[in-house]
């Protein structure tokens, strides 16, 4: 468990987060994580990222809009996943079945992303907000001394940087997961402001189910 003293908290251990966050997660059974990224300045891109898990039953559904013309579904019983994409240009979606490197329900763990930035970033405490009835901890950081370039965001130039971690200090569930920086990444000639989310809800209260789709899938129909 975390401490939820503020001031004198010691500095956040990025491993010690990260696995406590999955403990939490796998003890809950089931949880929503929704992630975004989008940039402002440069071409104004942004994408999205919503999928529903169940890692009792190894089971996860992804909706992902990497651009605003296209649309991903995915289905994933362990690693085998069945996908659907759309895409404006076309009439008709299309349809395939894939083995993944890994069950796809523990991939959306997102541990990797927690302990990266954790080590990248130093965070200082910054009180509590309640959510749903918990009282969750929150850490900041406001700063570009406050990011590692090169822990994260690597061959970057930043020029402006802040983070927001907020978390259940009962439970090790990292509810939220924010960072904005302004970069020179993109070959439009300005800086460009980028904003990445990391959200986790509905921990021990998602329901996750098959699409029609899948079941004509499995069965050769499309």
């Amino acid at each position: 468990m975390l401490e939820p003293a503020i001031g004198s908290a010691p500095p956040l251990d990025a491993g010690a987060v990260a696995s406590g966050h999955v403990s939490g997660l796998e003890a809950a059974g089931t949880f929503t994580v929704n992630s975004t990224t989008a940039i402002r300045g440069a071409e104004g891109e942004s994408a999205t990222d919503g999928a529903r898990v169940d890692l009792g039953a190894n089971t996860a559904y992804q909706v992902s809009r990497p651009t605003a013309e296209a649309t991903r579904y995915t289905y994933a019983e362990g690693a085998t996943a069945y996908q659907k994409e759309v895409k404006e240009a076309f009439e008709e979606p299309t349809y395939e079945t894939a083995e993944l490197g890994r069950p796809l329900a523990e991939s959306l763990l997102a541990d990797r992303i927690v302990a990266e930035t954790i080590q990248a970033v130093e965070f200082e405490r910054d009180g509590t907000i309640i959510r749903d009835g918990r009282q969750l901890a929150v850490y900041v950081a406001n700063e570009t001394d406050s990011v590692d370039t090169e822990v994260l965001f690597r061959d970057e130039e930043i020029t402006g940087f802040s983070a927001t971690l907020v978390l259940d200090p009962e439970t090790g569930v990292v509810h939220q997961l924010r960072t904005e920086r302004t970069t020179d990444a993109f070959s439009s000639g300005e800086p460009a402001t980028v904003v990445e989310k990391l959200r986790f809800s509905g921990v021990g209260s998602t329901d996750v189910e098959q699409p029609g789709w899948v079941e004509r899938l499995k069965s050769g129909e499309d």
